[in-house]
């Protein structure tokens, strides 16, 4: 029997994709990210293209994305509350632009000075944070997929240990969830076992210090 949510939901996509025209790049596979070709590492990145007369949506991070995050959310925690201070309700000083004898319009914002013991705790959640990333944690992430139909696209995050480089890779990527949502293939097919842990993170610190200094990247 037809599941009457998800098929009203795959008719909205289809109107959508038929309304909503947008221009897809080499191989069907459009992307709102700068391709650096010259990163050692890669984390994230969302991909659209189209299947079906519907648009289709990949979100995907890199397993060590997830561990990253699992290190801010340990060194948030280690580091405890940001202390409260007077400017946290006070949005600053509000810069106005006469429009005539009498109106005006908001033209900017200028927020309030931190305080030395905010600035204090955020350089000791960075100093934390560091630290973690040097030691690592114990920590596993494993290869995931989950699929919706919403009433626009295909939504699919994807979390596979893959590099996304270069435009090709991206269209790689979207074949490989082209089969996976048509069943021809599964994660545990393409990626057996696999789990990121400690020592995949270890492994890969000399990558992260080059991307650092080359970029000033987070990672």
């Amino acid at each position: 029997m037809k599941n009457t949510y998800q098929e009203n939901m795959r008719r909205l996509a289809r109107q959508y994709h038929r309304h909503q025209p947008f221009p897809f790049g080499r191989g069907g596979v459009s992307t709102r990210h700068e391709y650096e070709p010259q990163r050692q590492l890669t984390w994230w990145h969302d991909l659209e293209f189209v299947m079906n007369n519907r648009r289709g949506m990949v979100w995907w991070i890199h397993p060590r994305m997830k561990y990253a995050d699992a290190i801010d959310e340990l060194a948030w925690n280690e580091a405890g509350k940001p202390p409260r201070g007077a400017h946290d309700f006070d949005f600053g000083k509000t810069s106005w632009k006469p429009l005539g004898r009498s109106s005006k319009r908001i033209v900017a914002y200028q927020s309030p000075p931190i305080g030395s013991a905010r600035t204090a705790y955020y350089e000791k959640l960075r100093g934390i944070n560091a630290r973690l990333r040097a030691e690592s944690i114990e920590y596993v992430v494993s290869t995931s997929m989950t699929a919706a139909q919403t009433n626009w696209c295909t939504g699919v995050d994807l979390c596979i240990p893959i590099e996304i480089r270069r435009h090709e890779d991206a269209v790689a990527l979207v074949e490989l969830t082209r089969k996976l949502l048509k069943q021809k293939t599964t994660i545990d097919g393409g990626f057996p076992n696999n789990r990121f842990v400690r020592m995949e993170w270890i492994a890969k610190s000399a990558e992260r210090e080059i991307d650092s200094k080359t970029r000033g990247s987070a990672s």
